[in-house]
């Protein structure tokens, strides 16, 4: 019986494992922060948790917004330049001939 419970809490913990193993090492890694930031605020340990929360999402999140911006203008970048080359770039040789390449490609056939 205690088998199937074990195997069940880990069948429902499964999906969140790797939150979990990240979880970790930003704790540990965080806690001396934590811990002076809770001195600073007068022993409140749920407003530092607050502060700890919002300032750690922010690390995460704001680069990860800046690399989207990023990607988005350089794929933009890529599909003007692919538009660009579709009507330049024409087929030669082999590629010609070979219809499946060619479309699949995206080469326009003259």
């Amino acid at each position: 019986m205690l088998l199937v419970l074990i195997a069940g809490c880990l069948l429902v913990l499964h999906p969140f494992l790797d939150a979990v193993l990240l979880a970790i090492p930003l704790c540990v890694s965080t806690w001396p922060l934590f811990t002076r930031l809770q001195g600073r605020m007068g022993g409140r340990r749920t407003m530092a948790a607050v502060v700890m929360t919002v300032a750690i999402a922010l690390l995460l999140v704001v680069p990860l917004v800046v690399l989207g911006m990023n990607l988005a203008e350089d794929v933009a970048k890529l599909n003007a330049a692919a538009c660009v080359s579709r009507l330049v770039c024409r087929p030669n040789g082999p590629l010609r001939r070979c219809e499946a390449i060619a479309s699949a490609l995206y080469f326009p056939f003259v």
